[in-house]
């Protein structure tokens, strides 16, 4: 008779539960050879997370194994080439350094996805990138609900489709014409993070309401293009945001007519709970906003001025509504 140890005898989501703080790796190195209880246990295990950041990482034997069954998989290994065996996998992360993507990076047979996170250090003229993005944006990935890619932009050749679960997107454009598109395209969006380096103005004011959107996160890099102005074609369409943070340019300052500010806010995003805006702005310009009542800001409950910033003649600005 064949005794069980107390170990052994633990049910099998406990494991689970342990194992998903593992790496994959470890998991079938440490389970798959001790006895025939443990390898059905590791037949019956889904939903198998997997991290890989160096060569060491890379288990044939192990992907192998649970390669049908790896749902999330993290990497930082530019030389890691086994996507293609992953057909289940649902959340992808990558973490890698400017111009390292290669042909392998490609993603259309992993029709699963829910989730892509791609995290790299420069923001412009990857065309890895750019070539994923139009694969997200063609909705190759059905079935996709959060998105963090790169720049988006679009070409004739480009065959956007309509991405009805997408939930939440990060992406960057230097097209200004590219945010309507990206609100006509995704209706379901809750949740944009959009970094925009516009050098001209938008060349059609066509739009169509949004109505899901209700988080919005803006980062500026702009040159010739006024906050006010860049914020006014941007919020028309969305009646419903109720939250949003503007993070202005950090090496050079712009003009703030807090007054024009107030009244885009309030024409058209009337629902809005909560707004946070910082940038630079010249010193002039700060001490006029410091010596001003505040009763005709009342929209901005906050208003702090750091003069103090490695300019001599900017000051930061920070405008709350809490």
């Amino acid at each position: 008779m064949t005794c069980q140890s107390s170990f052994e005898s633990c049910p099998s989501e406990i494991f689970f539960e342990v194992w998903d703080y593992l790496s994959y790796r470890d998991v079938y190195r440490s389970f798959s050879n001790l006895n025939q209880h443990f390898k059905l246990m590791l037949a019956s295990y889904n939903n198998v997370p997997a991290r890989i950041t160096s060569y060491q990482d890379v288990d044939v034997a192990a992907l192998e194994f649970f390669s049908s069954r790896i749902t999330r998989l993290s990497t930082s290994f530019r030389y890691f080439t086994g996507l293609s065996s992953l057909s289940s996998l649902r959340s992808l992360r990558i973490v890698d350094k400017p111009l390292s993507y290669s042909h392998y990076y490609s993603f259309r047979f992993l029709v699963n996805l829910e989730h892509i996170c791609i995290v790299q250090t420069a923001q412009w003229n990857n065309k890895y990138l750019l070539r994923l993005s139009d694969d997200v944006m063609s909705n190759y990935f059905p079935r996709l609900r959060l998105c963090q890619i790169g720049e988006v932009t679009r070409t004739f050749h480009s065959l956007w489709q309509p991405l009805l679960y997408l939930r939440s997107l990060t992406i960057s454009t230097k097209d200004p014409n590219i945010y309507h598109q990206i609100l006509y395209y995704c209706p379901s969006l809750t949740r944009l993070k959009l970094t925009i380096d516009f050098l001209t103005r938008p060349t059609s004011l066509e739009y169509s309401q949004h109505l899901s959107l209700r988080k919005f996160e803006l980062c500026l890099i702009l040159r010739s293009i006024s906050i006010c102005q860049i914020l006014g074609y941007l919020l028309t369409p969305l009646p419903n945001l109720t939250h949003m943070t503007v993070h202005g340019p950090e090496h050079h300052s712009k003009q703030l007519d807090i007054h024009l500010l107030r009244h885009l806010l309030r024409k058209h995003v009337s629902k809005l709970e909560q707004f946070h805006l910082q940038m630079l702005v010249d010193k002039t310009l700060a001490l006029k906003l410091r010596n001003e009542d505040y009763r005709i800001h009342p929209l901005f409950r906050r208003m702090i001025i750091d003069q103090k910033t490695s300019h001599l003649s900017l000051a930061k600005i920070t405008l709350s509504t809490s």
